[in-house]
């Protein structure tokens, strides 16, 4: 059991369904499958995890199936949004990730938007200041641009995003509203939203250049 956070059990789910990869993701991040409520319920009782973990406010944290079955697609928005904006082709990898350790790296921007409806949650945008540079060489003609273009150039990533999952998700007839794109570019902000809460992170590559999606599901647009 981990010193923080808490254990997540899911039972009836069809793991067919879900696909391999996005099950094993799950699985590496500590999340349980039962087939029956009465099997997960013994196992809870045995860890005495059966209390309902709840975050600061008092808000139940919960990472629903149907969020878990479309990380994927906020994924393949990512990647081809960001393929647009540099012109080169990214890659895409699902992989655990704590906020603490997210928010050790290094990132020159970051941008955030969140999603209500029959999905709930909040999509982090974390990018290195290189990324950026060449994403405004593409978009601005300009390959050494000031902070502040950075960070104006991340809500434009992030809106562009936010269309296409929207977009994408129309299309399965799941009903959501996605949150105008917030940005920033001090580190410290983004700390206070997101510290102690766990995600699931997509590592995104352009050649050299390394950027991460931080998927958490809740909406923490007013915890600005």
């Amino acid at each position: 059991t981990r010193k923080k956070g808490g254990e997540i059990f899911i039972f009836g789910t069809n793991q067919k369904k879900l696909g391999s990869n996005v099950t094993e993701v799950i699985r590496n991040s500590g999340v349980e499958f039962y087939d029956t409520y009465d099997e997960c319920l013994a196992q809870a009782k045995e860890k005495n995890v059966v209390r309902i973990h709840k975050d600061t406010s008092g808000h139940k944290i919960v990472m629903t199936k149907e969020l878990i079955q479309n990380i994927s697609l906020f994924a393949k928005s990512t990647v081809s949004t960001i393929n647009v904006f540099s012109g080169k082709r990214a890659e895409s990898k699902l992989v655990r990730k704590s906020a603490e350790s997210m928010l050790k790296k290094d990132f020159y921007t970051f941008g955030m938007l969140s999603f209500d409806g029959d999905l709930c949650g909040t999509i982090f945008f974390f990018g290195y200041e290189k990324l950026l540079k060449e994403i405004a060489k593409v978009m601005l003609e300009d390959s050494n641009p000031d902070k502040q273009t950075a960070v104006d150039l991340t809500s434009e990533i992030m809106n562009t995003i936010g269309g296409k999952v929207k977009t994408a998700i129309s299309k399965l007839n799941i009903p959501i509203s996605i949150s105008l794109p917030k940005s920033f570019g001090d580190k410290n902000q983004v700390a206070a939203i997101i510290e102690n809460r766990e995600g699931v992170s997509v590592n995104l590559k352009i050649e050299d250049n390394e950027f991460y999606l931080f998927i958490i599901g809740e909406n923490l647009q007013e915890a600005l």
